[in-house]
């Protein structure tokens, strides 16, 4: 059962690669497209699901701090990312939870993680 959770996270990671390798390409910001389409927006587990995918997506983006202590302002920029882009995807997910509990068909089930 922990597949599809796992191979949930590598097409994130995978996706959030390819973006920031094509962002240094063209100068964009990086950008990760998380996927709700398997997902139940009406329901409390889906939401959760969707949750931990955004944040999986924003640590992707701006950095987790895993690799230990980071000077003071490489630190406050990646809060300042973090934020910034879960503003953003709050924003979009606002959107897509109203049209899933009006029931609206969605064309496109992915929200974007954007570095700011």
């Amino acid at each position: 059962m922990k597949l599809i959770p796992c191979a949930a996270a590598a097409a994130l990671i995978l996706s959030a690669t390819l973006a920031s390798a094509a962002s240094a390409q063209d100068d964009t910001a990086p950008e990760a497209r998380v996927s709700y389409a398997d997902l139940n927006l009406n329901s409390d587990a889906g939401l959760k699901a969707l949750n931990h995918r955004i944040n999986a997506a924003i640590r992707v983006v701006c950095g987790d701090g895993r690799f230990g202590p980071a000077p003071l302002a490489e630190q406050a920029a990646r809060n300042r990312c973090s934020a910034a882009a879960r503003q953003s995807a709050d924003s979009d997910l606002a959107s897509v939870l109203a049209r899933a509990k009006d029931g609206t068909a969605v064309a496109q089930a992915g929200l974007a993680v954007v570095r700011q």
